[in-house]
């Protein structure tokens, strides 16, 4: 009975090491988000603590999972939606801040350049149409 009980402390340790890290958290920072320090975070995630109760519901609204989830294994919907609407959203800044990139990038090439005004300003005027052409491709994406 004892190791059961040790087996579902460790199941449950290791679901929230990898709901954990699946939201791109250090121990660091989920232990300042759900109000413990980091060494609590690591004795759970290593299953030498069992989860304290409002750690546990701290836990599941910072990182957008579920209790069945977390201490039972249970995958709903909304558990693997979070996943992918996370994933959707990572990709969406990486192409965001691409388009940062570029843009920073053609003020600094506008503002060192001694080329004549509406040459610069028909280049920015071509950024930021392509820009909007990205956005929109975003939104449909939606």
């Amino acid at each position: 009975m004892k190791q059961d009980k040790m087996n579902e402390i460790i199941a449950i340790a290791k679901r929230i090491a990898k709901v954990r890290k699946e939201n791109g958290f250090s121990q660091a920072e989920l232990a300042n988000k759900t109000g413990i320090n980091r060494g609590s975070v690591s004795a759970i995630e290593d299953g030498r603590q069992k989860p304290p109760i409002d750690f546990l519901a701290r836990f599941v609204k910072t990182c957008n999972t579920t209790y069945d989830y977390i201490v039972e294994g249970k995958e709903d919907e909304r558990h693997s939606m979070a996943f992918e609407t996370m994933d959707s959203l990572r990709e969406k800044v990486k192409i965001l801040q691409g388009q940062i990139d570029v843009l920073h990038e053609v003020i600094q090439n506008l503002t060192k350049s001694r080329v004549t005004g509406t040459q610069n300003m028909d280049e920015f005027k071509d950024y930021i149409g392509k820009m909007m052409v990205n956005q929109n491709e975003i939104k449909q994406e939606q």
